[in-house]
């Protein structure tokens, strides 16, 4: 916010501690899962991943990806 100094100078200056703190909380706020919570779903993303490519060898399934960009 502006001070009523810096209205009288015509500069803007801004609370330093203000802004530093919704830093600190962007921090937080954008840790969703811990690091033992990641691993695990980095694993569980592993079996369904290769349960996925066996499933397809079995059946003799081909996956092809055809992108259009308009």
């Amino acid at each position: 916010m502006a001070t009523a100094a810096s209205a009288q100078t015509g500069a803007v200056q801004f609370d330093e501690e203000k802004w530093e703190k919704k830093d600190e909380r962007k921090k937080f706020l954008t840790m969703k899962y811990g690091q033992h919570q990641l691993k695990l779903i980095q694993k569980r993303l592993k079996v369904e991943f290769w349960l996925d490519i066996k499933l397809r060898d079995m059946f003799e399934i081909e996956v092809s990806f055809h992108i259009t960009i308009q």
